[in-house]
């Protein structure tokens, strides 16, 4: 069986950038996981470049009213056709992502864990964003209002897994966040799922400082987490590089990624 990275790209604004571009060109560097992208609202010819790049290029079939949170629901009815076809599926955010190391040689490597998430190494509270994010959701709900403010931030760009429970974990985002008429956040929905995720011992939450699965940029750029960059890899504190570097362009490293490959990009769609 074979494993694939999914994501899912809107509007031709938001793939003609350079960004997205540095986005593509790492993952053409990868071979050994097919490629898959959801798309709405590109043309024809984008269409065609995003092919050069991607096993299956998508134009969702569902209605998507919040990309945040509908493209779950794209995920989720992908997937179910495709329980028998692959291993392991992985979803990331398009553009921001730099992939340093397969990331299904990490999944493999915990045969006993059925979906990973990942902490951006910072709690709710001291990152003003998340805990706004979090504080609007919380006047949606009726009950079970926890107290959030301890939780580590849980990253919606980055969650991987084995095909069928993550198709389970991602129907749990899209149902739940559709419950609210008002826009909100796959993220917000995926921290309040944190603490009930964390006591399922078949769910990894990763940490950049207890593993080398990803690194995130916000966490980064508050100085939260310690990384060091050598010109090539982001690295943690013992030197091992990250198997994904996410939300890149959140800091100082940003102009040295887009300096270094600007100079060896072809085109920019």
């Amino acid at each position: 069986m074979r494993n694939a990275i999914i994501t899912y790209a809107e509007g031709n604004d938001f793939v003609q950038t350079l960004d997205s571009e540095i986005f593509l060109h790492n993952l053409k560097k990868h071979k050994n996981f097919d490629k898959i992208v959801f798309t709405r609202g590109l043309t024809d010819k984008n269409l065609n470049i995003l092919s050069r790049y991607f096993d299956e290029v998508i134009v969702c079939s569902n209605a998507i009213h919040n990309n945040a949170r509908d493209r779950f629901m794209a995920y989720y009815n992908w997937m179910v056709e495709r329980l028998d076809k692959y291993e392991y599926v992985m979803h990331l955010d398009f553009r921001d992502i730099v992939i340093q190391k397969d990331p299904f040689e990490f999944m493999k490597s915990h045969p006993n864990k059925d979906v990973f998430v990942v902490s951006e190494g910072m709690k709710i509270k001291d990152n003003y964003w998340n805990n706004m994010d979090m504080t609007y959701y919380h006047t949606h709900l009726q009950f079970h209002k926890d107290d959030f403010s301890e939780y580590y931030v849980i990253n919606g760009g980055t969650i991987g897994g084995k095909i069928f429970q993550l198709s389970q974990l991602f129907l749990l985002l899209w149902t739940n966040s559709n419950r609210l008429s008002k826009s909100n956040t796959d993220q917000a929905t995926l921290n309040y799922l944190y603490p009930y995720l964390k006591k399922n011992p078949r769910v990894m939450v990763c940490h950049p400082y207890e593993d080398d699965f990803c690194a995130t940029g916000e966490g980064i750029k508050y100085g939260n987490v310690i990384v060091t960059y050598n010109g090539t890899d982001v690295c943690n504190r013992t030197g091992d590089k990250y198997f994904i570097f996410h939300q890149w362009d959140r800091t100082e490293i940003a102009d040295s990624i887009r300096k270094k490959q600007a100079n060896t990009l072809s085109f920019v769609i």
